[in-house]
């Protein structure tokens, strides 16, 4: 009876190390997910949840300007703070790819908050940038800026792959709209975008409608919204500017150019706002036969 007492709690440590080894390569949410019997066959099932993509803007050039050395402390600094910011949410880590992160937010662990803890800690993880960019910068290092993408819907979820190798993941159309959302950041200068699901399942934040856009591989168009803060954070002239916009924006989906370029040049220091302002004035220039209020976007 020793024995076989002596020899369960060897097998007990021996599991309890290799959770702790996995728990740092894998999302410990993942791992306890994947030790329940049954858990670790191929397959996923539908879910409606939420996904997010964030990426640093400019890596690449700055990655070029530092010690290999430097970067990677600073790179896995910023990955710290923004893994403990999803960690916080219930969020689940799905992946780190390059500077980028993929994270999805399970119904069941989230009673169903998933659009809601996603843009908070998207709103999370900029703030924590706030308090780390005076740190790099001591160090010589560019200041880090973070695009991201947030978008809810249907998606599969499970272990997918081969049978020798698998991953634990969301796959379906919503995980590559997010990473679209992420990317048209760059082109509204703005820093999180989220889609019209997320939009519709969020109370408490501030959020600007920007567009009706075509991204590249989808048929039709969708709007899409700027999350600015959570209600209490933002200030009266913000959301003055935020009622403003909608006014310039509701002209031109009516095709009501000039009116449109009036009110968008009314709006001070507003990337959107100017970026709106410049395709008003080019329209107006050149009227479109069938204007559908939808803006293709050519690049991903």
């Amino acid at each position: 009876l020793g024995n076989a007492f002596n020899i369960m709690a060897g097998d007990l440590q021996e599991k309890e190390r290799i959770r702790n080894t996995f728990n740092k390569y894998v999302d410990p949410t993942i791992v306890s997910e994947l030790l329940k019997p049954g858990k670790l066959k191929l397959g996923g099932e539908r879910k409606k949840q939420s996904v997010l993509f964030s990426d640093i803007a400019g890596f690449t050039n700055f990655s070029e300007q530092l010690p290999a050395e430097t970067l990677l402390k600073i790179l896995n600094n910023y990955l710290t703070a923004m893994t403990e910011e999803i960690s916080q949410q219930q969020g689940i880590l799905d992946k780190f790819i390059g500077d980028a992160i993929m994270a999805f937010w399970s119904p069941q662990l989230c009673e169903q908050q998933h659009a809601q803890k996603a843009c908070l800690t998207a709103l999370n993880m900029q703030a924590s940038l706030e308090k780390l960019r005076p740190l790099w910068q001591q160090q010589n290092a560019p200041a880090i800026h973070v695009r991201i993408g947030i978008a809810t819907g249907e998606m599969i979820v499970g272990n997918i792959g081969s049978e020798q190798t698998r991953s634990y993941t969301c796959i379906g159309d919503k995980v590559n709209y997010s990473s679209r959302l992420e990317g048209l950041n760059k082109y509204y200068q703005t820093k999180i975008i989220i889609d019209h699901e997320t939009f519709t399942s969020i109370d408490g934040f501030v959020v600007r409608e920007l567009d009706t856009v075509r991204v590249k591989g989808r048929t039709g168009g969708e709007s899409i919204y700027e999350l600015i803060g959570q209600c209490k954070q933002v200030s009266a002239v913000t959301l003055e500017n935020i009622a403003v916009y909608q006014q310039a924006l509701n002209h031109y989906r009516n095709a009501q150019f000039a009116a449109a370029t009036e009110i968008f040049a009314q709006i001070n220091n507003d990337a959107p706002s100017q970026i709106m302002l410049k395709r008003c004035m080019q329209l107006q220039q050149r009227p479109p036969e069938n204007w559908d209020g939808i803006h293709s976007m050519l690049d991903k």
